[in-house]
């Protein structure tokens, strides 16, 4: 996905599927135009899923920086849980043998509706991205399945801002305003 808040981002949104399979990578071919085989024939409902030149552009641009961008990206969650260090607030696991890029940085605390409104208050964007855990989720309800886990973390998480371009002064600004608004 290069949906606008991955690490590799399209202006709008874009995606892209790798295969070695060659009947895959013809369906897919296909699907992307209509179902349109190679002789012109439409054999199966298909979308018009084209990347435009100018997004394929931008991307390939990025593409080039994107190693330089996870390392960026990493180092704010390291300073990120350097200043959340010790407060109540619960950064994502950490398994330094891992890569992780860091396309998020999302952190558990009590009361997050409450320190979220706080932070917006203060200037601080955050987003929770998946409010209803999937259990609950209108398609998924009638079979029966409860995670107090999962409904657990609904309330609890809230992701912080993280990309690339963030200063260090910002990164302190979120922390510290974070830490302010968990103790009141």
């Amino acid at each position: 996905s290069f949906d606008p808040t991955k690490t590799v981002s399209a202006p709008g949104s874009g995606g892209v599927v790798l295969t070695d399979h060659h009947g895959l990578t013809d369906r897919v071919a296909r699907l992307r135009y209509h179902g349109k085989a190679p002789d012109g024939a439409f054999v199966e409902v298909g979308y018009n899923s084209q990347m435009p030149s100018a997004t394929a552009a931008v991307l390939a641009v990025k593409l080039a920086r994107n190693q330089e961008w996870i390392e960026r990206r990493a180092a704010l969650a390291g300073l990120y849980r350097r200043l959340l260090a010790g407060s109540a607030v619960v950064p994502p696991p950490h398994h330094p043998e891992a890569l992780h890029v860091y396309h998020k940085f999302v952190v558990r605390l009590a009361e997050r509706d409450r320190v979220r409104k706080e932070l917006a208050a203060d200037g601080v964007e955050t987003m929770v991205h998946y409010p209803i855990p999937l259990h609950a989720q209108p398609l998924f309800r009638s079979g029966g399945v409860y995670s107090p886990r999962a409904e657990a973390l609904a309330r609890e998480v809230l992701s912080l801002p993280i990309h690339p371009f963030l200063t260090e002064r910002e990164v302190e600004t979120v922390a510290t305003a974070l830490r302010a608004a968990t103790q009141r």
